[in-house]
């Protein structure tokens, strides 16, 4: 379930952060994975690819693995 985010620019208004509680079908990789079929990242000139999602994917990686030090 969505919370209330207060720690954001006030400006932004109500905003929730929703953080899924498992990686395999809603973490980083996964998010990128669908956002990538849905055509999200395609430029419409060309109908292909922006070559964004290798660099996302990098990144989605790391914060899947990522885990909280305190």
């Amino acid at each position: 379930m969505p919370e209330p985010t207060h720690f954001l620019d006030p400006e932004f208004g109500p905003v929730a952060i929703i953080r899924p509680t498992s990686t395999q079908n809603g973490g980083g990789v996964a998010s990128v994975m669908s956002f990538a079929q849905d055509g999200l990242f395609l430029d419409p000139k060309t109908g292909k690819n922006t070559g964004i999602v290798p660099l996302l994917l990098r990144l989605a990686e790391e914060a899947d693995e990522a885990r909280r030090q305190l």
